[in-house]
């Protein structure tokens, strides 16, 4: 065997054997890359289910700016977003739960 594959959400990764698939904090490190998107999954973290308007006041920027650095967190898989109605409630992916809490 040279190659193993491991689930990801709806994808299959592979990668060579000799490795080991990248899992932890290095996964979360390689998806938050500035200092406002680890802002927002502390924030996140600390209140699951906090709306992106509540982000917005707590880190005293633009909704706007908010929604756009969520919206890439979504994409990357670090956050889960749920909508009930107009509202937007925010959520820790279950992956990185342990690695917050560790630091």
């Amino acid at each position: 065997k040279y190659i193993i594959s491991r689930q990801e959400g709806i994808y299959r990764r592979f990668y060579p054997q000799d490795r080991t698939p990248g899992t932890g904090k290095g996964l979360l490190a390689s998806r938050i890359d500035s200092k406002m998107k680890l802002s927002i999954v502390k924030i996140v973290a600390k209140n699951p289910g906090i709306s992106q308007s509540d982000v917005a006041k707590e880190l005293d920027q633009s909704r706007q700016r908010i929604n756009y650095h969520v919206n890439k967190l979504v994409d990357d898989r670090v956050l889960n977003l749920k909508r009930d109605g107009r509202t937007s409630n925010l959520y820790l992916n279950p992956i990185f739960d342990n690695i917050l809490e560790n630091q």
